[in-house]
């Protein structure tokens, strides 16, 4: 798959960071909608507080105001 391409999905699972909400505030009804409408399957999720990922130097780093959408597909 390129990086440019949707993959197809059966359901979306939706990590956000709790800051986003904060920030965002009602905006981030549009942000998930966004996400959904590209879909346009199930939606499931939770907000988070500190994400933790691996850095561009390969380090474990916490970071914030992240989200992050995981795309199941049944084989």
């Amino acid at each position: 798959m390129k990086a440019t391409e949707i993959p197809d999905a059966d359901a979306i699972i939706l990590f956000n960071c709790a800051g986003r909400l904060l920030s965002l505030g009602p905006l981030i009804s549009d942000e998930i909608e966004g996400i959904q409408n590209v879909w346009k399957v199930p939606i499931a999720g939770m907000f988070s507080n500190a994400e933790l990922a691996r850095a561009t130097n390969g380090n474990l780093e916490m970071h914030g105001f992240t989200a992050c959408t995981v795309v199941l597909k049944e084989k």
